[in-house]
């Protein structure tokens, strides 16, 4: 059996804890949570943000569809090029000299919104302004993904991997949902002023943008002074920086990216397949998600729960639908928090997607007749299974599957796909919604993620699985060999714990 030294040297990173105290771990997660946070409060929210940038800038009316969407996609172009570039570094030079950059772009982005000129702009002019700060502000989104994911799953704080990263993801919707009751209470603060005069509606998406903003600066510092992880230091580099004799570079991050990912061996073309699968899911997946989260203003207007007699109680109305729609992703996430480690990561990457589209295909083929009502009942079970499946696994699974050397590129060319996903129905979903109908878009939904499901077949499962045993890719060993594999490590585990402590015996 093997001495305690060795047995720790081999199991560091997951069985001690790296981070100890309790106010050491809630700092830690509060940290590398503010950028998910970040991302539900201004992207989550944001269609309703559109809503009122258009009662402000177009005298009371609407930004028109294509406008909207460009504005929209503006961020997602932003973050594809954010989660490769900042997954890229993080491989290369090390997660600790590129942490805290992306929050800089994050933060620049939205206050540049927030000082939109208010007078003698025009609308075209709008549009380009917000356009350009939303790429800006996504770089730095998209830069989280890969570094924040990567920091949790290469830190132990006294909870499994799955259950680290899914619960700081979580931290997503709770942006979102903060922002839902900052914005009803917002209008209700203002109504008085936006009824008098609809153009006081500018006071509330500025201030919404500005509020969000807070928890970035308060984590900013902590973030550019964070020390390296434990991980990196073992498995690829334990001498990182940018300057310096023995240290790496983009060239050692390039080398390390083609070494594993190539077509020269069986075991080489699996990691590019679960690549694909990994990209091709998030893609599919995406392409529903934002279908909805980037519209879900115009969907409850369009099944008749965004509307009302005044502009004032129209944005009321809409922001109770968003709420509604919020809390019910939120237990949808929270479910999703625990499932991994029960089910394990692909039944609930498969099963959710399939669900989905078949939620999804109920309700374009019922979009006509139902009620209000039932229509916004199917909107909100969707909502579940969307965030309680696919929506935690799509990022948890790219993060968990590759070794460490390559897990911040591999995550970022992940999300990057899935970014484009958001991209494509950024455009196709308003425009299929304006032009063809509800139904059709919901359609487009069913059919995605019916495509999702078929690639999530090419995911490994890693339910049981060190850190150490994806380094050493056995994820892709036959599931008797590879459970057999966990139960022999439990053993060993459960052994060494129970015999009795050693002790050194001096000569006289």
């Amino acid at each position: 059996m093997s001495t305690e030294a060795e047995y720790q040297a081999h199991h560091f990173d997951e069985e001690r804890e790296q981070v100890v105290s309790f106010v050491d771990k809630l700092k830690f997660f509060i940290i590398t949570s503010v950028g998910f946070f970040s991302d539900g409060w201004l992207n989550g929210g944001f269609s309703y943000i559109v809503t009122m940038v258009g009662y402000t800038y177009w005298n009371g009316g609407s930004i028109p569809s294509l406008s909207q969407s460009l504005i929209k996609a503006g961020l997602s172009i932003g973050m594809i090029a954010g989660m490769v570039v900042f997954g890229f570094f993080g491989d290369a030079v090390g997660r600790h000299k590129v942490y805290g950059k992306e929050l800089i772009f994050t933060l620049l982005g939205t206050l540049m919104i927030v000082l939109t000129p208010w007078n003698n702009f025009s609308e075209q002019s709008v549009i380009s302004w917000m356009t350009v700060w939303r790429v800006v502000t996504g770089f730095g989104i998209g830069g989280d993904y890969p570094m924040s994911a990567s920091m949790n799953s290469e830190t132990k704080l006294g909870m499994s991997r799955a259950k680290l990263i899914t619960t700081s993801f979580f931290i997503y919707q709770m942006g979102t949902l903060l922002f839902t009751i900052f914005f009803l209470i917002v209008i209700v603060g203002y109504k008085t002023k936006i009824e008098a005069n609809l153009h006081n509606v500018t006071y509330v998406w500025r201030l919404l943008f500005g509020l969000g903003m807070i928890p970035g600066f308060a984590s900013l510092y902590e973030r550019l002074t964070m020390k390296e992880t434990k991980p990196y230091e073992k498995y690829v580099s334990n001498s990182t920086g940018l300057t310096g004799d023995n240290v790496r570079t983009s060239k050692d991050g390039s080398k390390d990216f083609f070494e594993y990912f190539n077509f020269k061996t069986a075991v080489n073309r699996r990691h590019v397949l679960t690549l694909v699968s990994t990209a091709l899911t998030w893609f599919f997946f995406d392409i529903a998600i934002y279908g909805f989260s980037l519209n879900n203003s115009n969907i409850l207007a369009l099944i008749g729960y965004g509307t009302g007699k005044t502009k004032y109680e129209s944005l009321y109305n809409t922001a109770v639908g968003a709420i509604i729609i919020t809390i019910f992703g939120i237990v949808g996430n929270f479910i999703g928090i625990f499932l991994p480690d029960i089910l394990g990561r692909r039944m609930c990457l498969i099963g959710g997607c399939l669900i989905c589209a078949v939620l999804y295909a109920i309700w374009a083929g019922v979009e006509k007749s139902a009620s209000t009502g039932g229509l916004m009942a199917i909107f909100v079970v969707s909502s579940v299974f969307l965030q309680g499946g696919p929506n935690n696994m799509t990022f948890l699974v790219p993060i968990e599957v590759f070794p460490t050397r390559v897990r911040g590129t591999a995550h970022g060319i992940s999300a990057a796909a899935g970014k484009c996903g958001a991209l494509l129905t950024a455009f196709a979903f308003g425009y299929l919604s304006t032009n063809a109908g509800l139904a059709a878009a919901i359609g487009l939904c069913s059919g995605v993620m019916a495509l999702a499901t078929i690639t999530s077949f090419g995911v490994p499962e890693v339910l049981g699985l060190t850190l150490d045993d994806i380094e050493n890719d056995l994820q892709y060993l036959p599931k008797k060999e590879r459970l057999a594999h966990i139960a022999s490590r439990v053993d060993k585990r459960t052994a060494f714990a129970s015999a009795p402590a050693q002790v050194e015996e001096k000569e006289i």
